[in-house]
């Protein structure tokens, strides 16, 4: 049985998204990942991310569709976030990849490491491995090209 922590369970993203993380998680598997499910809170309203962020870290709660605080465990998923509703128009095991994706790139986070080039490139390492397994590259490919364009710019700018 999946056991996320979730606040205000009454909404209908809760369940949803609470889904959609358990088969990110399966998927991350295949990678090599495993993130303790007991590690992840869905945050269901913005009222519950005004509950458990610092005023610090109020701005990147407000703007992220997932994020750690104080680079440690758990990962804070906002259900309310926009992400979710454009991903209900995606094929369903692409949205899973997605959320794999994003669940990496917060699991660096959470592990310490404050690297956005690192994120990024762990998101990118999953997305394209599932991606392709699953058949769903032409689903993603905005995604995977917007990354590695992310990734090439921090290269640029590292080099000089």
């Amino acid at each position: 049985m999946l056991m996320l922590t979730l606040c205000t369970v009454s909404t209908v993203h809760a369940t949803t998204t609470e889904g959609q993380v358990k088969n990110a998680l399966s998927l991350l598997k295949r990678t090599g990942i495993t993130i303790d499910k007991s590690s992840i809170v869905i945050l269901n309203t913005q009222e519950d991310t005004d509950k458990v962020t610092s005023p610090t870290q109020k701005q990147v709660a407000m703007t992220s569709n997932a994020f750690v605080i104080g680079n440690q465990f758990p990962i804070y998923i906002n259900a309310w976030a926009d992400f979710w509703e454009h991903a209900r128009q995606e094929p369903q095991v692409a949205v899973d990849v997605m959320i794999a994706g994003i669940l990496a790139h917060e699991r660096i986070h959470a592990a310490g490491d404050t690297s956005e080039t690192a994120a990024y490139a762990e998101e990118l390492r999953v997305v394209r491995k599932l991606a392709t397994q699953n058949k769903v590259d032409y689903a993603l490919s905005g995604w995977i090209s917007q990354t590695e364009r992310f990734l090439e710019e921090e290269k640029l700018v590292a080099g000089t």
